[in-house]
């Protein structure tokens, strides 16, 4: 008979990102699954609290733009655009692999157990299958051009053949914007139906006079850079909707200039990333309004291009800052279970749920917390930011380095 294995994790609060919150209990791992939540007869010794939730989620990354450091000017995205095509004009070989392993190991260190990594020419699939996480990795596919979006397609398809999916990750497709992609690769990426597609939809004002009357900062940003086809461009974003509706998960990162409560598909879901959103000096996000129509809404960290760090944890904090009457629960959620959900994963991670594989958080609070708003309290006001996280994937524990 093979032995099981089989070990506890005391806490004085669990969350298990399910609804409801259990003090003075204990999961019991075995063989890397979840097999039972139980109370405790009496609180685990100790001072402080610990308090254990999900592995994180971080929903929308760039891992290949890890450690590139580019200043947001607010209001002026096209600067910041011009400054990130420089970057990687400036690449020599091997920068790109060597940002997306710096970029792994900081998601490690902050309990991120999945993600969703926007991958151009999806080098991440080279480094997934040895990675103790889940993830998708969403092939970029660019190109305003007849020639230069068959160029990205047929690489994409060579890399899907050279580089199947493991256990542990899949691959999406993500046409990266409808300033900088062919409308019919949109179409295409839809069609081809092997996993989520993703998408950066509206995340500046000045793409709609761009879609709409190829006129503004972006006709001008493209012209500069000659890559101006306008014939080749999306006619409005309603357009891509429509067509990614033919999608299994179609996904919308920023999302910030849609319509402030626009009809959503069952297959639609955003990403929001709030210090970059709040970096580019954007109007106030859509974010309860969003909530009210039950879109489902995950949280990512976009890149080191415009945000401090890939911790899910910090963008949380600004939410409950910017949103308090949104319950964090909810919030909870945005960085753990829905960005499980709409990454394909939410059946083996993203809560803690009897059978689901043992991925979790477990951070110490200083202080001994009474009542569960102590507990959401120190975990979104920033107080347990720059603490040290342990982290268990798969049953597995990881320390922070």
């Amino acid at each position: 008979m093979t032995k099981l294995l089989e070990t506890g994790v005391a806490a004085h609060w669990i969350l298990p990102a399910t609804g409801h919150v259990v003090p003075n209990a204990e999961i019991v791992v075995r063989d890397g699954l979840i097999a039972e939540l139980k109370p405790m007869a009496a609180p685990p010794e100790g001072g402080g609290t610990t308090i254990v939730l999900p592995g994180l989620v971080n929903a929308h990354t760039h891992l290949d733009l890890s450690t590139l450091r580019i200043p947001v000017t607010a209001k002026k995205p096209v600067d910041w655009l011009h400054r990130v095509v420089q970057a990687r004009t400036q690449d020599q070989p091997g920068d790109a692999a060597q940002r997306i392993h710096a970029g792994v190991l900081e998601l490690l260190d902050f309990g991120v157990t999945l993600v969703g990594d926007i991958s151009s020419g999806g080098l991440t699939s080279e480094l997934f299958p040895t990675l103790p996480m889940w993830g998708v990795v969403f092939h970029e596919i660019l190109g305003l051009s007849d020639a230069r979006g068959n160029h990205f397609w047929q690489q994409m398809i060579k890399r899907l053949h050279e580089y199947p999916a493991t256990d542990n990750w899949q691959w999406g497709i993500s046409p990266h914007a409808p300033y900088s992609t062919h409308r019919q690769l949109i179409e295409a990426a839809a069609r081809l139906d092997i996993g989520p597609v993703c998408i950066h939809l509206a995340e500046f004002s000045c793409e709609k006079s761009l879609l709409e009357e190829n006129s503004g900062e972006l006709a001008r940003f493209l012209q500069e850079i000659n890559l101006w086809h306008p014939a080749n461009l999306a006619p409005h974003w309603e357009w891509i909707r429509w067509k990614l509706r033919r999608a299994s998960q179609a996904i919308y990162v920023h999302a910030n200039y849609l319509p402030r409560t626009p009809a959503f598909h069952h297959n639609e879901a955003v990403i929001y990333c709030p210090r970059t959103h709040q970096a580019f000096g954007h109007p106030k996000y859509p974010l309860s309004e969003l909530l009210q129509a039950q879109v489902k809404v995950a949280l990512g960290t976009d890149s080191h291009a415009s945000t401090p760090n890939l911790d899910p944890l910090a963008e949380a904090c600004l939410v409950r800052q910017q949103f308090p009457d949104i319950p964090p629960e909810m919030i909870l959620q945005m960085i753990t279970r829905w960005g499980a959900e709409m990454l394909g994963f939410a059946h083996c991670t993203g809560s803690l749920e009897v059978g689901k594989s043992a991925d979790l958080v477990m951070i110490q609070a200083p202080t001994r917390l009474k009542t569960v708003d102590e507990v959401y309290h120190f975990l979104f006001s920033g107080a347990a930011i720059g603490l040290p996280r342990t982290t268990m994937w798969r049953g597995k524990w990881r320390r922070r380095e």
